[in-house]
């Protein structure tokens, strides 16, 4: 969908973004703890689901960690010795990433043969937090918390010549 809107002039177009860039994923335990793997691969096993995944996080017992808790981690622990985990393949979804950008243009005609436009583009207008990279590994101290986020908002100025 794209609404173009027109002004004095200025033209403007708003074009709504939704995208996720994001693989499912499910909370994961460092080492092979079946024992069926073969040491090189790094492959570890995953975790065992003790309770809901999209309940209320538990309290965080690391102060300073950054960013919201985005699932439960006491929902998960770490497998029993020799066995395999009981958590669905692909059984978190990341969170989405939901971007609005905007263009506000203005066109020139300083002679009949050429067009002088002058743009103001923004990405991200809102400046919504759009967290990425879901710490998976049970039993580290950001489990569970989103590694970084995405770019906040950013606006860009162009000259566009044209003959």
């Amino acid at each position: 969908m794209v609404s173009q809107i027109e002004f004095k002039g200025l033209s403007s177009d708003a074009v709504p973004r939704g995208l996720r860039h994001e693989l499912p994923l499910r909370g994961k335990h460092q080492h092979d703890n079946a024992g069926v793997a073969d040491g090189v691969s790094g492959n570890g096993s995953y975790a065992d689901v003790i309770g809901n995944p999209h309940a209320t996080p538990c309290p965080v017992p690391y102060p300073g960690t950054p960013g919201p808790q985005l699932y439960n981690s006491c929902s998960y622990e770490q497998p029993q010795g020799l066995t395999f985990s009981d958590s669905g393949r692909n059984s978190l979804v990341p969170p989405y990433r939901t971007n609005f950008y905007m263009s506000v243009y203005k066109v020139f005609k300083p002679t009949e043969k050429i067009n002088v436009q002058f743009r103001v583009e923004a990405f991200n207008i809102f400046n919504h937090t759009q967290w990425r990279g879901v710490n998976n590994s049970v039993g580290t101290a950001n489990f569970m918390f989103p590694a970084y986020a995405h770019m906040p908002r950013v606006l860009q100025f162009a000259i566009r010549i044209t003959f």
